[in-house]
């Protein structure tokens, strides 16, 4: 499966099992949107069975060193 269809699943999933708000669908959008970019930008596969820890990491990582995501704001993107 790839990446954009599977987060547009998983937020269709928050918003119609979950009733999540609108503010807090948004913010999901918005992590998952800047996940699928660093893929995209780092030459990372989109396809969820080439998806791996270490990319995530690298994720997590490029937020603290490259974007001086304060730790709240990062625990909330791990989230």
């Amino acid at each position: 499966m790839n990446y954009v269809q599977a987060s547009d699943d998983y937020l269709m999933y928050l918003e119609v099992e979950k009733n999540y708000s609108l503010n807090t669908l948004t913010s999901y959008a918005f992590v998952l949107k800047l996940h699928g970019d660093f893929l995209t930008a780092n030459n990372r596969s989109l396809d969820l069975d080439e998806l791996t820890s270490s990319s995530v990491r690298r994720f997590v990582q490029d937020q603290v060193i490259n974007h001086s995501i304060k730790p709240r704001a990062l625990q909330r993107r791990i989230s």
